[in-house]
């Protein structure tokens, strides 16, 4: 068992059961961004699970042909621990963003190695937006963060139940590779702080609402109630726009909290299309919830 099998893994793992049904709207084609006159253009990127040639060949090139300057990841990043050679992957990751000048900023999802992820915060520099600075091109949001760009108020709410949390740990029984934490989901301190944050313009997380309209989801009492936990941080932070990860299918759909309609995109994950995987948005055009 490596890293490698891991990641296929995550990637082929199904949450829904052979009969889901899709009650939002099955979104494949992402639109080209409208010129924002130089704001700030981000490419919002879905799971990843260390996939270096899909970042590397699919996610960058389409991001940069996109006009994007920044890329956020939207959990399941992947690329810390998770195996040997932490360093071989990040140094060539770097580079290959560094080619195309572009930063990525990525949150924590369930399957990544939150311990060693909680080390390298305690190591590293801060941002001027808070983030910690892994690499002179990869940042970690942290756990629950806010920040702005173009005055654009976001925040990043990490987090999620991993359903194949057996698969995983007898994984490691049998092949010693770890790719289960308990802290895969936020404490109650950090929920707290995460309603906290107060009214954004953009959130990203890794877990749905409850909201997500696909009935038909794998029965798991945990995972329904973190998707309760995000209803509520929603509520709280009530973000004209959502994009989020974890469920490996793009569609939109729609969040309804105190200021009124939210857009949600869900994306697809590594190995689908880069329209699947990636969402573009223009912060020139947040104040019409693009």
């Amino acid at each position: 068992m490596t890293a490698i099998d891991a990641a296929a893994h995550y990637g082929r793992c199904s949450i829904f059961t052979a009969t889901a049904k899709i009650n939002g709207h099955e979104d494949h084609a992402a639109a080209k961004p409208e010129n924002g006159g130089g704001h700030v253009i981000i490419a919002v990127v879905g799971d990843t699970h260390g996939n270096m040639a899909w970042v590397c060949n699919s996610v960058i090139p389409y991001a940069v042909e996109q006009g994007a300057e920044k890329l956020v990841q939207v959990g399941d990043f992947g690329f810390v621990g998770m195996g040997p050679h932490q360093d071989m992957r990040l140094q060539r990751l770097t580079d290959a963003l560094d080619a195309a000048g572009i930063d990525l900023h990525f949150l924590p999802g369930n399957h990544e190695d939150h311990a060693q992820l909680a080390l390298m915060a305690e190591a590293a520099p801060l941002s001027p937006d808070g983030h910690y600075q892994l690499t002179p091109r990869i940042f970690y949001t942290g756990r629950v963060a806010s920040w702005e760009w173009d005055g654009v108020p976001m925040a990043a709410v990490g987090g999620a139940v991993s359903i194949d949390r057996e698969w995983c740990q007898q994984q490691e029984r049998e092949y010693g590779l770890k790719s289960w934490w308990p802290e895969e989901i936020l404490s109650l301190v950090e929920i707290d702080d995460a309603k906290a944050i107060g009214p954004v313009d953009i959130l990203f997380s890794h877990d749905a609402p409850a909201d997500f309209p696909i009935d038909g989801l794998i029965p798991d009492l945990d995972s329904a109630a973190n998707r309760q936990v995000m209803t509520d941080i929603g509520r709280a932070l009530t973000p004209r726009i959502w994009r989020h990860g974890h469920y490996h299918r793009r569609l939109t759909y729609q969040f309804h909290h105190d200021r009124g309609d939210c857009k949600v995109i869900a994306l697809d994950c590594d190995g689908s299309t880069p329209e699947g995987n990636v969402s573009i948005l223009d912060l020139a055009t947040v104040g019409a919830a693009a």
